[in-house]
């Protein structure tokens, strides 16, 4: 689709000479003016203001996609048990720089999670932007902790899908949840099946073992959360993480290291230049007067044939004088 809009480059020497011509042939002329001369002084100045058809494509509102990332960054989240004695979180930032640039284009808003759900990155295409995020992301504090429930990010969630749906209704939704399933409050985590409507496809990524690792209070701090005396261990929940991925229908992925991620059904296509085209009517403009010139010289010649025949068709004078 294109939108077309129509802009003038006058001659403003021809549009004058035009104006001179009709308004010659309003005031001159002894007898009422024919429409044809009239016609031809209007398209002169119709071709000195040099009408111009320009069109671009409509692009961008409707199409590409948009990625809705979960994160999960309480306390367990520093568990070092990720590639060998790296905090979880490390695994989620390399994840998040890796998904980026998988898709590339797309929009992206980033939503944490520890003791309530806050929308930290509104949708951006600025995917460098969301992986110096994650990067900086680090967990939660011990000390500030008040039990976690995986599923606290559901109803923000929902709003910006909603958003997206509202504003770019043929995009294609992605949600990517990182998380290690572990809930610690008493209550069962909300379902997150009513976000499946609204998605294209779902990933939801793991991070931890089942041997589990211990935790710093916060990133650097070199001291260790601590339970009876003893340095608490956290250990993934991959049923829990396993129901999320059902619940959205979409799949689930164990990450113990970096490398690619699982491929989803969301593709971004590198957006298409949109190449503003141009019409310029002036030569069927100049056809239109090649033809309305040409009937008034056919009518002229006519008329000046009708003017000879006239003449001859009078009886000859007659000469005066005597001899």
């Amino acid at each position: 689709m294109a939108a077309a809009t129509m802009i003038v480059q006058p001659l403003w020497w021809v549009v004058a000479c035009g104006a001179l011509l009709a308004v010659a042939q309003l005031v001159v002329a002894r007898r009422p003016v024919p429409v044809l001369r009239l016609a031809i002084c209007a398209v002169v100045m119709v071709i000195g203001l040099h009408p111009v058809f320009t069109s671009a494509p409509i692009t961008g509102r409707d199409h590409g996609a948009d990625v809705v990332v979960v994160i999960d960054r309480t306390t367990s989240m520093g568990a070092d048990d990720y590639q060998g004695g790296q905090p979880r979180m490390s695994g989620v930032a390399s994840d998040i720089a890796r998904l980026v640039g998988d898709y590339r284009g797309a929009r992206f808003s980033v939503i944490a999670m520890d003791d309530n759900a806050r929308l930290e990155v509104p949708f951006t295409t600025d995917g460098d932007a969301v992986a110096g995020y994650a990067a900086a992301l680090g967990w939660q504090r011990s000390t500030q902790g008040s039990g976690s429930d995986i599923s606290s990010g559901v109803g923000l969630a929902a709003q910006e899908l909603e958003a997206s749906r509202r504003d770019r209704p043929q995009a294609q939704r992605l949600l990517v949840y990182c998380g290690d399933g572990e809930q610690t409050i008493d209550t069962a985590p909300a379902s997150f099946a009513p976000l499946a409507d609204e998605l294209t496809d779902a990933l939801v990524l793991g991070y931890g073992t089942q041997a589990g690792g211990i935790m710093q209070t916060y990133p650097g701090s070199g001291e260790y959360v601590t339970f009876q005396g003893a340095p608490a261990v956290s250990h993934i929940d991959q049923a829990a993480l396993q129901a999320i991925a059902e619940q959205t229908r979409g799949r689930y992925a164990h990450r113990d290291a970096p490398g690619p991620l699982p491929a989803t059904s969301v593709s971004v296509q590198p957006a298409a230049v949109a190449t503003p085209t141009s019409s310029d009517p002036t030569w069927v403009l100049a056809l239109v007067l090649t033809g309305l010139l040409g009937v008034e010289v056919w009518r002229t010649v006519r008329q000046q044939a009708g003017w000879r025949s006239q003449r001859r068709a009078l009886p000859p004078r007659c000469g005066g004088g005597v001899r």
